[in-house]
């Protein structure tokens, strides 16, 4: 996934890799993430996406209340 932070409240999905598990999970470009591992947005910025999820699974919080639970050997194709 590519994420951009327009707003301080969330992240953009900007792009879902093909053949990933954002892309099987349902995850599209355009979805506003609100929470990351717990964590919400508003507290976080891009390069805290990566410290917070490294060696763990990742799990995004939609602006629309979905939970998606993504495994570390699933964020990569």
């Amino acid at each position: 996934m590519i994420f951009d932070k327009p707003e301080r409240e969330f992240f953009e999905i900007i792009d879902v890799l093909p053949g990933t598990a954002a892309e099987r999970a349902g995850l599209r470009s355009g979805d506003r993430v609100v929470a990351v591992n717990g964590h919400p947005a508003r507290d976080l910025g891009l390069s805290d996406i990566g410290t917070i999820t490294l060696g763990k699974e990742m799990a995004l919080e939609t602006a629309d209340g979905q939970r998606f639970d993504l495994a570390v050997g699933q964020i990569l194709p």
